[in-house]
């Protein structure tokens, strides 16, 4: 940590400059559910159970709050393709199963219906 007594007099310059230890922003570990109901909201899901449910499972995954949206994208990707406007939970359950294909293949990868 920047306030650990070895490292306090070489980052003092720095703390002040950001206004302080108190003015460090601190991001909790995981995106709170108040910010994924926002996410939901804003890519027009239906804030139920089941899409809370993938909100926060991907959340929670190396990458945090970014796989989020990365697999929203691919979920609206999947909702368009098929001629909808909204987002589905079997989009969001295919958007977590896709995985791109490999560079150079021509074949989709197993598991995924090659959309």
């Amino acid at each position: 940590m920047f306030t650990s007594d070895n490292a306090r007099a070489y980052f003092e310059q720095f703390i002040g400059r950001m206004g302080g230890v108190d003015s460090i922003l601190r991001l909790p570990d995981y995106a709170p559910a108040a910010d994924l109901r926002v996410i939901a909201r804003s890519f027009d899901l239906d804030p139920g159970k089941g899409a809370m449910d993938w909100l926060t499972k991907w959340s929670r995954r190396d990458g945090r709050v970014r796989i989020v949206f990365d697999k929203l994208q691919i979920a609206r990707q999947f909702s368009k393709s098929d001629g909808r406007d909204r987002i589905t939970l079997a989009d969001m359950e295919e958007a977590d199963a896709y995985r791109p294909q490999a560079i150079g293949s021509d074949e989709p990868m197993e598991g995924t219906s090659g959309k």
